[in-house]
């Protein structure tokens, strides 16, 4: 089958929910209208799946939401809000976003302790949540994320030091 990248079409309605959510949470001024697409500024698909959200520097000011609609962004690979004004803590909602590789909040106003369920993401290489105001221990269970390249977690709040369980971090090059 051929793959289309950045369709005309709108998203599927798995991710509509999802993006919408979003949209509310984070207050995106750009996406406009009330059917999510893949031509929003921002987001990447293929196949009408969103396999991406990058708006790094976007001046967003929000939060991430405690829940997203529908299950959505199942295939979401990237998600980049690196450089904006987002606030509260990291929900659990990155943890159902299954397919992630790429996860960077790095230099917004993010507040607690990372949720434990990260540590399940198989897919995650990249975790930059650098330059916020996080607290509390470092994961324990991140030493399960084995395909973790880069960790990016300076300028913090977190006390403690760095769990034994990451020495099976095998594929680490940056922390």
């Amino acid at each position: 089958p051929q793959l289309v990248v950045n369709e005309t079409i709108a998203v599927k309605e798995t991710d509509k929910g999802a993006l919408l959510t979003l949209k509310e949470a984070l207050k995106v001024h750009e996406w406009q209208g009330n059917v999510p697409s893949c031509k929003w500024i921002g987001i990447q698909c293929e196949n009408g799946y969103v396999t991406e959200i990058d708006l790094k520097g976007h001046s967003l000011e929000g939060h991430l939401p405690l829940e997203i609609d529908g299950g959505g962004l199942k295939r979401l690979k990237r998600f980049n809000l690196e450089t904006n004004k987002i606030y509260g803590e990291v929900s659990d909602v990155v943890c159902l976003w299954t397919s992630l590789s790429y996860l960077n909040l790095n230099y917004n106003r993010l507040s607690g302790s990372l949720p434990d369920c990260l540590g399940s993401l198989s897919s995650l290489s990249v975790l930059a949540m650098g330059g916020n105001k996080l607290s509390g221990d470092l994961l324990d269970s991140f030493g399960l994320a084995t395909s973790l390249s880069e960790i990016t977690l300076c300028f913090n709040k977190f006390t403690g030091g760095i769990p034994v369980s990451w020495g099976n971090l095998v594929n680490l090059q940056t922390l």
